[in-house]
C-alpha cells in the first residue's frame, strides 16, 4: 500500500515570497528534497522558459536539492522514473482546464496515482487533484464551472477564496463536500486532514472554520 500526503494551497504571490513557508514545510516532510514540476499550465515557450528559470531559483531557495521539470522529459518512462524519484511533485497555478488537458495527454495521471510521495498543488493544481473541478465566478470566470478532475481527492476546494464565494459555495455544497482555501492558506491531507491558516468546510448548505 503506497502512501501519499497532499498539499492543497488556495493560492499567493509565490514571487513575493508568500508561500515559502508552506512550501518549505513540504519539503521538510516529503522522502527526500528533490522536486519533480508539472509545469504544464501554458502553452507558451517563452512563459515556461522563464517560470523555469524563476521557480529553479524559488525551490533551491526553500530548501529543495534539486528541480527538475515536467516538460523537459522526452518519453512516459523518463517521466515515470522522475515523479518516482521524487520527494515533491509540485503542480504550480495558472490555466487549470490547460493543466488538465496537459496532465491527461502526457499519460501524467495512471502515474501520479500509484506514487509514495508528497503532492503539493497550488491554485489550479490544487483544483485538478479533485474528482470533481470548481472554478468560482471571478474577473475571468463569468458563470460558476464544474467539471471532472484527476479523482485523487474525494472532496473539492475552492481556492483563492473570501466570503464572496459563499453564496456559489452553500449551493455547491448542498450535494457535496467542498473545503474553501484562502490564498497562502492550505490544506494538509494523508490519513488525517489538518491546515495552515484559515481553512472553511461547506456541506449540506452549511458553512464551519476548520479547527485542527
Amino acid at each position: 500500500m503506497h502512501y501519499m500526503q497532499y498539499y492543497l494551497i488556495g493560492g499567493g504571490d509565490i514571487k513575493a515570497g508568500k508561500l515559502k513557508a508552506i512550501d518549505k514545510d513540504a519539503i521538510s516532510k516529503s522522502k527526500n528534497k528533490k522536486v519533480l514540476i508539472i509545469d504544464l499550465t501554458s502553452n507558451d515557450l517563452d512563459k515556461i522558459k522563464k517560470y523555469h528559470e524563476f521557480l529553479d531559483q524559488y525551490f533551491m531557495s526553500v530548501c529543495a536539492e534539486e528541480v527538475q521539470f515536467i516538460s523537459k522529459l522526452k518519453s512516459t518512462e523518463d517521466v515515470r522514473q522522475a515523479l518516482n524519484l521524487a520527494g515533491v511533485v509540485y503542480l504550480p497555478g495558472g490555466n487549470t482546464k490547460l493543466l488538465l488537458e496537459n496532465i491527461k495527454e502526457r499519460n501524467v495521471a495512471p502515474i501520479l496515482k500509484k506514487l509514495d510521495t508528497t503532492i503539493v498543488g497550488n491554485s489550479a493544481g490544487a483544483l485538478v487533484l479533485c474528482k470533481e473541478v470548481i472554478l468560482t465566478k471571478d474577473k475571468e470566470i463569468e458563470e460558476t464551472q464544474v467539471f471532472p478532475g484527476l479523482g485523487m481527492i474525494d472532496f473539492s476546494v475552492d481556492v483563492h477564496y473570501d466570503n464572496s464565494h459563499d453564496k456559489e459555495l452553500f449551493e455547491l455544497s448542498k450535494s457535496r463536500e467542498i473545503y474553501a482555501i484562502p490564498e497562502n492558506c492550505a490544506i494538509v491531507f494523508d490519513d488525517k486532514l489538518s491546515h495552515i491558516g484559515p481553512v472553511y468546510k461547506f456541506s449540506e448548505g452549511k458553512k464551519e472554520k476548520i479547527i485542527n
